[in-house]
C-alpha cells in the first residue's frame, strides 16, 4: 500500500528491506521443496520464492527516486544532464 499510495516510502522501503530476507530462507533451509534440480529447475514455491528479485529490484529502483532522483534510460542523455546539473550547482556558488 505505501508503494501505491506513495506515503511514508521511507519506512515501506525499510520494512521490504526486513521482509525479503526471510522470504529466501526457504531456498537453504528447505531445498527438496524449493528445487527440483540444484540451481536451475525451481519447484512452483521456489519460482514464488524467487520472483522477490523483482520485488527487490523495483524497491531499489524507487528507493533511487525517493530523493529526487530520476531514472534515464538514455545514457547520453543521462549525461548530459550530469553536466548541466554540475553547471549549474557550480554557479549557485
Amino acid at each position: 500500500m505505501g508503494f501505491l499510495t506513495g506515503l511514508f516510502t521511507r519506512a515501506t522501503i525499510l520494512l521490504l528491506v526486513l521482509q525479503l530476507p526471510g522470504t529466501f530462507v526457504p531456498l537453504v533451509l528447505f531445498p527438496a521443496e524449493t528445487w527440483k534440480q540444484w540451481p536451475y529447475a525451481p519447484t512452483l514455491e521456489g519460482q514464488y520464492i524467487i520472483k522477490n528479485l523483482v520485488v527487490i529490484a523495483a524497491g531499489l529502483l524507487v528507493g533511487a527516486t525517493v530523493r529526487g532522483g530520476s531514472v534515464i534510460a538514455d545514457p547520453h542523455a543521462a549525461q548530459d544532464a550530469e553536466r548541466k546539473e554540475a553547471i549549474q550547482s557550480r554557479e549557485r556558488r
